[in-house]
């Protein structure tokens, strides 16, 4: 990545202008007063990106997300402030911008590719490729009003990704496409980024943002919240979440929905819910708990995680294990009120901070429910560290369920970084994934002949990593 910065803005507003009537507005164009009052969509914001840097800008709805992305692109202006581009710019915006809904795709493909840089030689030459990628077959000759949003999707991204862009900007356009198509754009974009492109990218998928870009900027009310590495930003936004919901659920108490019966060949966790105090975590492990929690912690003080550590199969604290060696998590944690039900959830993260695993109690068939004030509990996860070669943390999260089947609950405790680890590189061939697929292979069909001419039997091999 070059040092040379590819986008620069310094006070960077854009503001519409408030009517309290709309005869104000009219009343203005014949030189009346104007406006009463104006609302700031971005304020005073200010970053640079450098040339082959992946920038994510996050924030909620409403935030100036999609507003600062149409003044890189030109198609606003800013109210106040400077702002420098150098290079060429694809974008994908609002779904089907920049096509006309009476065109066909081809027709759309070769104007679109042209209105990015390409001539009209170009485009032509290029079109094959653009319609190989899309994949829409007999659409392409077809108006794109009568597309889908999905097709919609496919063709402006073959488009963008055609044309040699120096800067490449996606706004939460892929989140409309189907799972196989989203994961060919990201192939597409990490190839372009490995030859040197600069991407600006936006999305509420956390985990999506994590695994392409380096840097974020999260937006608050047309204000910077903050900017910096990737994970810092992300975990400040996803506190400020937290910490919002919290703000919101105060006082009010929601359904708790029953979790399911406990299966059989759940997983190893153990839960201990008899409400005496169990054994003391070992000093170094607590300190080290307490150093790392410190970052970005969010609680509400109905449970709190008391030390959270790494162990081996001999109950040693661990900071290193081999490929497939044996890891316990376990939780100390208190109640300090009533809780007819907690959830307790574990992430594994690399250094990207994409969620490689993830697992819970409801999940688990383990429920831990009707909790006192006062009570402890020791929470044992057991699992093999199938991972690739490299460092991870662990993020835990205590919860109160609300609506799990839409994702609702009350954070009591979250620990973004509460343990970490290093996982060594797997003997032989290394892992090309993140982490193992647990599997059983199957070797049917003809089978070769032993020394003796006989033919041996068919291979029923258990994957064991």
């Amino acid at each position: 990545m070059s040092s040379e910065p590819v986008i620069r803005a310094s006070g960077l507003c854009k503001r519409y202008p408030h009517y309290d009537r709309p005869w104000d507005r009219l009343r203005e164009l014949f030189g009346g007063r104007g406006p009463s009052s104006h609302f700031a969509a971005l304020d005073d914001v200010s970053f640079e990106i450098g040339r082959g840097e992946q920038l994510a800008i996050i924030g909620r709805n409403g935030a100036g997300k999609s507003t600062l992305l149409q003044l890189l692109c030109g198609t606003l202006t800013p109210t106040a402030g400077l702002l420098e581009v150098r290079g060429r710019i694809a974008a994908l915006l609002e779904l089907g911008a920049g096509f006309n809904p009476d065109f066909t795709g081809r027709e759309n493909a070769l104007l679109n590719a042209q209105l990015l840089g390409l001539t009209r030689h170009q485009a032509l030459d290029r079109f094959e490729e653009i319609a190989a990628f899309a994949e829409i077959g007999d659409f392409l000759d077809r108006p794109v009003k009568t597309y889908s949003s999905g097709m919609f999707v496919r063709l402006a991204f073959a488009v963008a990704v055609h044309t040699d862009p120096d800067i490449l900007i996606v706004d939460e356009a892929l989140s409309v496409g189907d799972a196989f198509f989203q994961a060919k754009c990201m192939a597409r974009m990490r190839d372009m980024i490995d030859s040197g492109l600069t991407v600006i990218f936006v999305s509420h998928d956390l985990s999506a943002v994590k695994s392409v870009c380096s840097r974020g900027l999260y937006l608050e009310r047309g204000r910077v919240r903050a900017a910096g590495p990737i994970d810092d930003v992300v975990e400040c936004y996803v506190n400020d979440l937290f910490t919002e919901r919290q703000a919101g659920l105060a006082g009010r108490s929601g359904p708790v929905r029953d979790a399911p019966a406990e299966p059989s060949g759940a997983a190893d966790a153990v839960s201990d819910s008899s409400g005496g105090p169990q054994a003391s975590p070992p000093p170094g492990v607590q300190a080290e708990f307490e150093r790392l929690a410190a970052y970005n912690r969010v609680s509400n003080g109905r449970a709190d995680f008391i030390c959270i550590g790494l162990f081996d199969e001999a109950d040693r604290p661990v900071g290193f294990t081999g490929y497939g060696g044996r890891i316990i998590l376990r939780m100390w944690l208190v109640a300090r009120a009533e809780i007819p039900e907690l959830l307790l959830g574990a992430h594994v993260r690399n250094t990207t901070g994409l969620d490689v695993l993830y697992t819970d109690t409801v999940v688990e068939g383990v429920p831990i429910r009707n909790l006192v004030p006062g009570q402890e509990l020791v929470v044992d996860w057991e699992f093999p560290a199938d991972l690739a070669e490299g460092r991870y943390t662990i993020t835990a999260v205590a919860s109160e369920p609300v609506d799990l089947e839409n994702s609702v609950v009350d954070f009591c405790d979250y620990v973004p970084i509460a343990a970490q680890i290093e996982v060594g590189r797997r003997p032989g061939s290394p892992l090309y994934g993140c982490a193992r697929l647990p599997a059983v292979i199957r070797v049917t069909g003809a089978m070769p002949t032993d020394a003796a001419g006989k033919e041996e039997e068919p291979l029923i091999i258990r994957s064991t990593g």
